[in-house]
């Protein structure tokens, strides 16, 4: 069993001066990295215990209880930016690739990315996708494929 704690942190803030002007509450959940010293005393000291196998990054404890977080979706998804060209293309019926080609150069223009990588959970992706009538999903699974 893994004991954990959610403790307050407090951060000084300060001005040009270097006088205490305010300080920031920080709450985070910690494990417990000692001697085991007993239920008893884990309880005493308000250590809780813990049976699953998450970090305490994706744990939180409320109302004395343990609580598991989903975990977060990425900010950012990079795929090549050939594959990212090449799977839009494949997707585009052959008789539609002239007029989304020049769609593609007028409205957002993938040449104007910089780097060799597109961001997928980038917010013009999916408006440009809609467009030509195309998803981010449908994009993944062309990488996929």
């Amino acid at each position: 069993m893994r004991y954990i704690k959610k403790i307050t942190e407090y951060q000084n803030e300060y001005d040009a001066e270097g006088n205490v002007t305010g300080s920031t509450e920080t709450e985070r959940v910690i494990e417990y990295r000692g001697y085991q010293m007993g239920n008893s005393w884990m309880s005493t000291q308000e250590w809780i215990g813990y049976e699953g196998t998450l970090p305490v990054s994706r744990l939180d404890i409320v109302d004395g209880d343990v609580v598991e977080l989903p975990e977060l979706e990425p900010a950012e998804e990079w795929v090549d930016k050939g594959a990212f060209v090449n799977a839009v293309t494949a997707l585009i019926p052959e008789d539609q690739r002239q007029t989304v080609a020049l769609q593609w150069q007028t409205i957002w223009g993938i040449a104007q990315l910089p780097g060799e990588l597109v961001n997928l959970r980038d917010l013009r992706i999916p408006a440009f996708l809609a467009g030509m009538h195309l998803s981010v999903d449908a994009v993944r699974e062309q990488l996929s494929a």
